[in-house]
């Protein structure tokens, strides 16, 4: 898979997870399939390049799978990134907080 294809599959299934908040059967469908997209392109230089990038996407969802995704590889920005979306008090703020919280804590596994 090269770059662009990684950027575009990250994205598309972070905004559709984002759009199927409040359906959990499918948000958690969706997830499961993002989780494993991450897994496939983490190891590769390319891919932990994209997922960086993508720190810094207007949408908060993708901002925070990204920010998630990058606290083993970029750790002082995926915090920061972590803590504007837990200030901003969308529906993601819970998630940041927990994934914060796990990270500081040393019990965060995204394996």
């Amino acid at each position: 898979m090269n770059p662009k294809d990684m950027r575009e599959q990250y994205r598309k299934l972070a905004l559709e997870w984002q759009a199927s908040q409040g359906v959990s059967r499918v948000a958690n469908r969706i997830f499961d399939k993002h989780l494993a997209l991450y897994r496939k392109i983490r190891d590769t230089p390319e891919g932990a390049e994209v997922i960086a990038e993508l720190m810094d996407d207007p949408a908060p969802a993708e901002r925070l799978l990204a920010a998630s995704h990058s606290l083993s590889t970029d750790p002082a920005k995926a915090e920061r990134v972590l803590e504007d979306i837990e200030a901003e008090g969308t529906i993601f703020a819970i998630d940041a907080k927990y994934t914060l919280r796990g990270f500081r804590e040393g019990t965060l596994n995204l394996d």
